[in-house]
């Protein structure tokens, strides 16, 4: 079976008015396996809502194929089993054409360290991965081998 390798992640997130930055910058490090959070670097945009109120987004981009790979087996395998089940059954509706694997995280829940799925405002994640798995269990199937496609394994 192909391997669904995760060679990249872009995450955002944006912080409104009435958001403490600090605590949107942390809700996104604490989705990430210690040993990444501390590499990462933002850009931060200033921008103007509909109504004239402040929002800041912050991006980053993790390059680095073992580290989107563990970033993505982390937080699935944090996961609350009904989300794991919502996202099983939609998983169609998180992946594009082009093999991106987008979900969406509850900020608050992150802050606590939690890996929660959100519709409203929330963190941002995609993946790009090298093949299109059929079902949530394939995909982890593949992240669970420890193999990246490029011949390295996820422990060395």
């Amino acid at each position: 079976m192909p391997r669904p390798n995760a060679s990249d992640v872009e995450i955002s997130a944006f912080a409104h008015a009435t958001e403490d930055l600090s605590k949107v910058r942390s809700a996104i490090l604490k989705i990430l396996p210690d040993h990444i959070a501390y590499k990462v670097e933002f850009t931060r945009t200033d921008m103007r809502g509909h109504h004239g109120n402040p929002i800041v987004e912050l991006k980053t981009s993790i390059a680095r194929r073992r580290d989107a790979y563990e970033v993505l087996q982390g937080i699935l395998s944090r996961l609350p089993s009904l989300d794991e089940t919502l996202l099983d059954e939609e998983l169609a509706k998180h992946l594009d054409e082009r093999n991106r694997f987008y979900l969406r995280l509850d900020k608050q829940r992150a802050f606590l360290g939690e890996a929660v799925l959100a519709s409203g405002d929330a963190i941002s994640l995609m993946f790009r991965l090298r093949f299109r798995p059929k079902s949530l269990e394939e995909l982890k199937a593949g992240l669970a081998s420890g193999k990246h496609g490029d011949g390295t394994n996820a422990n060395p």
